[in-house]
């Protein structure tokens, strides 16, 4: 499989910054995240592997300065620039938190969350509204190593966890909870 088979590569003017983006598939729309210290072609062999059942949208998020505020705001206009008002997002480490503030500052948009390869945030949950939507939560066996299902505990409601290994069982795993085919995610207990 190619580099984004099947997707195309447009230029996104917002605000105050131009995102390039892949795009492609059809159905429900995912947005796809990455992280600080990676670019969106992370996701290259797993969003053509959810294409066939979701609209996938992988920007390439600015580097820099730009908080998580500003980021998660970027993401939900690109979104709706794509015409998709309500939305799943999967993000991979930073990429999982920009994900986690765009869904607790606007649930209504964000009907699925997936996090991946990242520890909760330090703050203080209390402070905040618990997340309600459903959420998964995956690591890799080659990526953060270990189980941070307890550190996200006190942040959500409804919650499943697996561990992964590669981008095939890590598409697997995002498919089965997108409602694209059955899988083993668990729910927490």
């Amino acid at each position: 499989m190619s580099v984004f088979d099947g997707f195309q590569l447009d230029r996104v003017d917002l605000w105050d910054v131009t995102l390039p983006v892949r795009h492609g598939g059809r159905g429900p729309a995912v947005l796809l995240l990455h992280g600080r210290s990676s670019t969106h072609r992370i996701w290259q062999r797993v969003a053509p592997l959810l294409a066939d059942g979701c609209t996938v949208v992988c920007p390439e998020l600015p580097a820099g300065p730009s908080g998580r505020h500003e980021t998660a705001l970027n993401c939900m206009a690109l979104m709706k620039s794509f015409g998709h008002d309500q939305f799943s997002i999967a993000g991979r480490d930073d990429g999982a938190h920009i994900a986690l503030h765009l869904a607790l500052a606007h649930p209504i948009l964000v009907e699925r969350l997936a996090l991946l390869d990242t520890v909760a945030p330090e703050d203080e949950p209390a402070r905040r509204r618990r997340l309600t939507c459903p959420t998964l939560v995956l690591w890799s066996a080659d990526g953060l190593g270990h189980d941070p299902s307890a550190s996200w505990q006190p942040w959500l409601e409804d919650v499943r966890w697996a561990e992964t290994r590669g981008d095939q069982d890590t598409a697997a795993a995002l498919r089965a909870f997108l409602g694209q085919a059955p899988g083993d995610t668990r729910p927490v207990s």
